[in-house]
């Protein structure tokens, strides 16, 4: 599958490389700062990676910890009882396209 960038390969490379059961995944949270249509970039990602097009996939975009803030995400989703396993991904650097331009 190609994608239009980069980001969007990532997302699709992180996932299948997390060998995870995608039956088992009850949320999908992707930390990202500066990726035009992130939204639709993670879930094609997500799509590509084998996972149902009824497992949710959410973007959210904190800066500088955007990552760390997907991981607080799904681990408090697990911790609350909301899902069972959940994967976090982090797509980009910030520091190394500090220019949105």
């Amino acid at each position: 599958m190609r994608f239009a960038n980069s980001e969007a390969y990532n997302n699709q490379h992180s996932i299948t490389q997390s060998k995870v059961d995608p039956k088992l995944v009850g949320d999908i949270c992707v930390g990202t700062v500066l990726t035009p249509d992130a939204m639709y970039a993670a879930r094609s990602a997500a799509l590509a990676a084998g996972f149902s097009e009824t497992t949710p996939v959410q973007v959210v975009n904190r800066f500088c910890s955007s990552g760390l803030m997907a991981v607080s995400i799904v681990a408090n989703q697990i911790r609350s009882g909301a899902i069972e396993v959940g994967l976090a991904v982090g797509v980009e650097s910030m520091s190394e396209k500090s220019d949105p331009s």
